[in-house]
């Protein structure tokens, strides 16, 4: 996990909603963590979000993690690794 956001908003974003808002802030996030622009990476992000359930209980998290597709075992950080 690399950032934490939350999102605004009474009505439960559409997934393309979602895309978007990680496009806004997950992306941007990734190069400070890992050193290196999103597009030029080798590294992934992928995120969670609540459910509607969880939306209409208040929940607003967007949660981004980065992960290497070539490896499916990480045994250290991705933190600025400039990968």
């Amino acid at each position: 996990m690399f950032y934490i956001a939350s999102m605004v908003g009474d009505t439960y974003p559409t997934v393309d909603a979602f895309t978007s808002y990680v496009d806004s802030t997950c992306v941007p996030a990734f190069e400070t963590y890992v050193g290196k622009v999103y597009r030029d990476s080798t590294l992934e992000i992928t995120w969670l979000y609540p459910g509607s359930d969880g939306w209409n209980a208040g929940d607003r998290t967007v949660e981004c993690s980065v992960y290497d597709p070539n490896d499916s075992r990480l045994t250290s950080s991705l933190g600025s690794t400039r990968r």
